[in-house]
This record gives structure tokens, sequence and C-alpha cells, in this order.
């Protein structure tokens, strides 16, 4: 954590120390502190997100305006930016200054809080809700999404991540699956009767040609 969270997060554990030995009456079951701190714990993250993202666009409409060319960066429009997250949705504009002498274009919103184009999926909203997705279908994840961690995700949102992060898994190459079709070619001299693969050119292995025969040692 920052140190300005870790600030945060010892007056938060001080405050409500204080706050609950002057309300004993809001010392309740185990089970309702479970859910009331679960509750919590999503709100507090979603006001973080929140005003961390708030915080960006402020010191990013601060920026210098100077370019390292020695130009002048203008203002030249607020662009629209989406972050998807663990800790909710949020919708903010950034600030996009262009220099007047080299045309170099700087976002420091965006560049600040790593968002490359106009959204965002952090890994960890990514990861989760394809998880749950494949566990149990696109209803039960937004479900789940919303009972457990307080955000609001629209199923087409969850449907999109876990058919992209499927996209990705099939794309890389399994060592162990490449290992396994090597094995099962055996040596280069050895052909298949059977037909029971396929060849580059898409044959099946063992048609249209004769069955090789291992090599043979030099007569005597």
């Amino acid at each position: 954590m920052t140190p300005s969270m870790i600030q945060a997060v010892e007056a938060f554990k001080t405050t409500y120390v204080e706050a609950l030995r002057s309300r004993p009456e809001d010392i309740l079951t185990v089970e309702q502190m479970d859910e009331m701190i679960h509750q919590a714990r999503a709100e507090l993250g979603v006001f973080s997100m929140g005003t961390i993202i708030e915080e960006a666009v402020r010191v990013g409409l601060e920026h210098e305006r100077c370019c390292p060319c020695g130009g002048h960066l203008k203002l030249h429009h607020r662009p629209a930016l989406k972050v998807h997250s663990m800790q909710g949705e949020h919708d903010a504009r950034g600030v996009s200054y262009h220099c007047d002498r080299c045309g170099q274009t700087v976002r420091p919103v965006h560049d600040q809080l790593g968002i490359e184009s106009y959204s965002k999926t952090t890994r960890l909203f990514d990861e989760l809700s394809s998880d749950f997705f494949l566990d149990k279908g696109a209803t039960t994840a937004v479900q789940r999404l919303q009972r457990h961690h307080g955000i609001e995700p629209g199923r087409t949102t969850v449907l999109t991540r876990a058919e992209r992060r499927g996209e990705r898994g099939a794309r890389v190459p399994r060592p162990e699956a490449a290992e396994r079709r090597r094995a099962s070619r055996g040596p280069p001299w050895q052909g298949r009767a059977s037909g029971d693969g396929l060849r580059p050119d898409g044959q099946l292995l063992g048609q249209d040609r004769p069955t090789a025969s291992p090599p043979r040692g030099r007569p005597r």
C-alpha cells in the first residue's frame, strides 16, 4: 500500500474503535458483522478508486505547460475515460495537451492511471469476472459480483471479458501439449499404417503413401 493508504487505514482503525466504544449497541452477532464488514469493504473500495481518479484529474489539470522541446502545451480537449475494476465502474474526463511547437500530445491523466486508450479493465476484474462466468455463467457471475463485491457490471461486459480471456488462452502454446505431439510421432523413420494423425499437408498419416521401413545397416 502507498503511504497515504496506510495512513487512511490507521485512521480508520482509530476512528472505528472510538466509535464502537461510544456505541456498544453496534456490537452485533458475528453473522451480522461479517455481512456488514464485507459491505463496508466494498463501499470503501468504490470510494477510494473514485477519489484516486479524481485526484489524477486534478493533478493533470495542473500539469506543467512547458514541453521538453521548449514549446507550449495548450489544452487540446478533455478525452473521456472509463475504468472497469473490482472497485466499481468509474467514468471521468482526462486532459489532453498539444505542443504548439513539436506537435506532441500529452495525456497526463491517462499516463498516471495507466490507461492507454479510452478505457481500462483491471487485471483483477478481468480474472475474477471470467472465473465467475466460467463457473456458473454470465447471470450468476453478475449476481456474485454484485453481492460479494458491491459492483454492478453488465452481463455483456462479463461475457466479453471471459471471451477475450479464452481467446488469449487459445493463442498461448502449451509446452506439455507440444511434447505429447512430438512423442506421439515416434522416430522420423517410423511409418504409420493406421493413419491416426495428420501430416502438415492435411493428409492422414499413412494415407497415399507406403509404410516406411526402419533403416538397415550396411551389408557385411
